[in-house]
C-alpha cells in the first residue's frame, strides 16, 4: 500500500497527471482517469479506489516509469502482482466495511449474514483477481 500511495501522490501534483495521460494516449486503450489517492487511509473503500485506479492505468504507469528513471517509486511485475491480489481482498471487504460504518442501524440482524458471507468469500481456495494484460478503458474483468 505504501508503494501504491507513493504513486498516487506523485501524480496528483503539478503537471505529472497530464504527462501520464499523454503516455496513456500513446499506449492506447487506457482510461483517462485520475488516480484516487487514499487520503482517508482508514477506509477500505479509499484504499480499494487507489489500487483499482492504478490497476486501470497500469500500462500507462509502466510506460511512464520506463521513460522516467528517477520517479521515486518502482512498480515491477512482483509489485503489480501484489497489488492485484490485495485489490481482490479489498474488493470483497469494501462492501462489508462500508455497511458496518454507515448502514449499521439499517441492517439489523443481517450484519452477521453479511460478515459470514464475506468470510466465506475470503476463505475460498482462490480469489478473483484482475488480469492486468486484459485491462482496457472498460471496467476490469476478474478471473478466479
Amino acid at each position: 500500500m505504501a508503494q501504491a500511495h507513493k504513486v498516487g501522490v506523485y501524480f496528483n501534483y503539478g503537471t505529472r497527471h497530464n504527462e501520464l495521460m499523454s503516455f496513456g494516449k500513446v499506449v492506447k486503450n487506457v482510461p483517462l482517469i485520475r488516480i484516487q489517492v487514499d487520503h482517508n487511509t482508514t477506509r477500505v473503500a479509499s484504499q480499494h479506489g487507489l489500487l483499482l485506479s492504478e490497476i486501470r492505468l497500469n500500462r500507462a504507469l509502466a510506460a511512464y516509469q520506463a521513460a522516467n528513471e528517477n520517479v521515486g517509486w518502482n512498480m515491477d511485475s512482483r509489485t503489480w502482482q501484489h497489488i492485484v491480489e490485495f485489490e481482490a481482498v479489498l474488493n470483497i471487504t469494501k462492501v462489508t466495511t462500508t455497511q458496518s460504518q454507515y448502514e449499521k442501524p439499517f441492517t439489523g440482524a443481517h450484519g452477521c449474514l453479511v460478515k459470514g458471507t464475506t468470510m466465506t468469500m475470503l476463505r475460498e481456495d482462490a480469489l478473483s483477481v484482475v488480469a492486468l494484460p486484459e485491462v482496457t478503458t472498460a471496467a476490469p474483468s476478474y478471473h478466479g
